[in-house]
Order: structure tokens, then sequence, then C-alpha cells
């Protein structure tokens, strides 16, 4: 038995300068769709961070707080990390 997998496009005009850009950001075997989706991911929100480490107590209470500031610190640089690239590539 063999089954199909619509995948729907759209053809989309870009400026020479953001397909350099893209090509710059692709990754080995990246479409520009992939490269697009990967700087538009949201970064995972404070709750989901908890509710995580809730799941996965890997320290102690005493510990928690000080992670807890440092994946909101690394989030936030992720964010605008990404941020910045796609200001760039306006």
């Amino acid at each position: 038995m063999h089954s199909l997998l619509a995948v729907s496009s759209k053809n989309i005009a870009l400026r020479m300068d953001v397909v350099r850009k893209l090509d710059r950001a692709r990754r080995p075997g990246e479409s520009y769709s992939d490269v697009i989706a990967r700087q538009l991911e949201e970064p995972p929100s404070l709750t989901d961070l908890i509710r995580y480490l809730r799941a996965h107590p890997e320290s102690g209470p005493d510990d928690l707080t000080p992670q807890l500031r440092e994946i909101r610190r690394e989030a936030n640089r992720s964010y605008e990390a990404r941020r910045r690239r796609l200001e760039k590539m306006r």
C-alpha cells in the first residue's frame, strides 16, 4: 500500500540580499522553509521550563531558583539572538 504526503506550498518573491542571508543561515540538508521555520520558533515559556524541571527533579529545592534564573537568561539570550537575526533579514 502506498501513501501520498500532500504538502502545500506557496511561491514568494525574495530580494537577493534576503536570499544570501538565508543561504548563510542554512544548515546542511535544510530547505529555505526549514531555515525560516527555525528562525520563527518561539522559545519555550517559563511555565514550560518549570513543568520540565518538576518532571525531572535532578536537583534539590535549594538549587531550583538559580537553575530557573539561568534557564530564563538563556531563553532570553536565544530569543534576542533570533530577533536580531530576523531584523537583519528585513
